[in-house]
Order: structure tokens, then sequence, then C-alpha cells
């Protein structure tokens, strides 16, 4: 699929969807209540405005993702990205950080060195992931233009596409956290430089915090991209992902990129069952609102590089 393809329904941002206002911090260290552009669902009638839909159908289901009510009964419009059963991928809500309209800050080939988003993830009190598989729910950041390393096409070289994807399981984690009787861990699964295999990229299941369903979360990620000098990647890069202000993740130390066109260039939502031959094991949705990003404000939980 070409980048027209890939952006073609996200250009439609109009300046009245966005509006600004976070506590967070610019590179300066100043406090700006500019830096977070929020989206504004009720501007739109169809999520098709802004965010990339070209890899819904991916399974062939006939759904498609749609604005709707508030499962847990607020006035609030949500995007739903919903499964057919058997259904493994329901496809991409993608945000294209080079919108003009949006106005965030952008390199001279419309990507970022950094990118923070902030939203809120509703699953149903019902909703269903077997044990083993992972759900991947988000973009924290992709390279997608440069090529198809952002997905298994291949090993990453720092010009050919990476991507940085959280996800929920029901898995131990790493530092040995056993998986949770209910709820699932976070994970994440990133496609580097220095991952282990050129068809798959590298995945981390962490301790630090279960999320349950039946109940709004508020998700936050950042990317910070590597610094290169030449053909070489610094291994400075940095992702990472907090739920409801409790910091899920942190991973230092990535390579991705040698390459100015070879930045972040989408964060946004997925709906991607993973290894689940059976895909997804009945008819249901997950559920999105209040998404923001920033292309220079921090979250100053922890230490930024």
């Amino acid at each position: 699929m070409s980048r027209r393809q890939f952006l073609a329904s996200a250009t439609g941002v109009s300046v009245a969807s966005v509006t600004a206002g976070c506590a967070f911090f610019s590179d300066d260290g100043d406090s700006d209540e500019s830096e977070l552009a929020t989206i504004a669902y009720d501007e739109y009638s169809d999520p098709g405005a802004i965010y990339d839909q070209s890899l819904a159908n991916y399974s062939g289901t006939p759904e498609r993702h749609q604005w709707t009510d508030d499962p847990a009964g607020s006035d609030d419009i949500v995007l739903e990205i919903p499964f057919g059963e058997g259904v493994d991928h329901a496809g991409n809500a993608a945000l294209a950080l080079d919108n003009s309209d949006l106005e965030v800050t952008t390199t001279d080939h419309g990507q970022a060195n950094r990118v923070y988003q902030r939203f809120q993830l509703y699953l149903p009190e019902d909703f269903q992931l077997p044990d083993g598989d992972t759900l991947r729910f988000c973009y924290g950041g992709i390279s997608y233009s440069a090529g198809g390393a952002h997905s298994g096409g291949g090993m990453p070289d720092g010009t050919n596409g990476w991507s940085s994807r959280p996800y929920l399981t029901r898995r131990d984690a790493a530092d040995g956290t056993p998986a949770p009787d209910d709820g699932w861990h976070v994970g994440e699964y990133t496609y580097h430089m220095d991952q282990s295999s050129p068809e798959a990229g590298d995945r981390a299941v962490f301790g630090n915090v279960v999320v349950d369903p039946g109940d709004w979360i508020t998700v936050e990620t950042e990317v910070v991209c590597n610094t290169w000098s030449g053909s070489s990647a610094n291994a400075d890069g940095v992702t990472r992902c907090w739920i409801d202000g409790a910091l899920a993740y942190e991973e230092q130390g990535l390579r991705w990129t040698t390459d100015d066109s070879n930045r972040i260039e989408f964060c946004g939502f997925t709906g991607y069952y993973w290894p689940g031959s059976d895909g997804s094991p009945t008819a249901q949705s997950i559920y999105f609102k209040n998404h923001a990003v920033s292309t220079t404000a921090r979250n100053t939980v922890v230490t930024q590089s």
C-alpha cells in the first residue's frame, strides 16, 4: 500500500477539531499548556475523517470502525473497533503526524523524533482474550512508508521501517510475576535493528500493572527515536507506557533509525489478536476516547532521555 493510500483519510483533520491544554513540559523544561492536541470526535461524521482505516477488513470481516455511544454510560462519543468472530485483525486507526491541521511539530519529512499520546481504552467486562494470546491495541510509534520492516518485512536496518506496539496478555512477566487470574499484563512488541529474528520483532511482558476489563483506563505512551551518526545508530531510543498514571514499562537502548525519513510517522490505535490462529473467540469490540497527541510535550513521571 502506498503512502498516499495510507494517508488518504487522515488528511481531513480540520482546525475546529483540535483543542489544546495539558500540564506537560516542552524540551526546554518550561510548562506549556498548548503542547497537547486533543482530537474532538464530535466534529467528524465518521472515524475515517481523521484516522486511517485502510487496513480495516484485513481478515475479511465486514465490520468497520465507527463512532458510537459510550458502553460505560457516559455522554462521550467513542471510537469502536469491532472484531467479528474468528477475526484476528480488526484494522488500524492510525493518526498521521504530518497533518498540518493537527498543529504538532514535525521534521521536514513530516515525521517526529518523539511522540507522546494519551487516550482512554475500554474493554467490556465480558471481553475474551484467551490465555497466551495477545491483543495489540495501539501504535506507540511507527515508521510505515520507509519499508516493510515495521511489520516483519525484513530486518530493520535503520532505513526500512520499524514500530512499537503495546499489547495486553495473560502471560507471565519477564521478571517472574505470574500471569494474573483476571485481567491482563501489559507487553510491548517492537520491530528494531537488534531484534532476534528478521521475520519477527521482539516482545516483552511486564508485571508492573494489571489491566482489568469493565472500566475506562487511561493509557499514555511515549516513543523517543534514537540518535545516529552517519549510518551508525546510537542505542538511546526509548519507549514508555503508563496505565492510569502508573509506569507499565520503560525500555531503553533501542535502535530504529539512521535516516531522516525513518522516524515516527504515525501513532494511534489498532485491534490485533496474535498469535491466536482462531482470532477473536466471539464478536466483540474495543473502545477508545479522548485521544491527545504531542511531539514536544513529555510526561514527567520518569526522568526523560
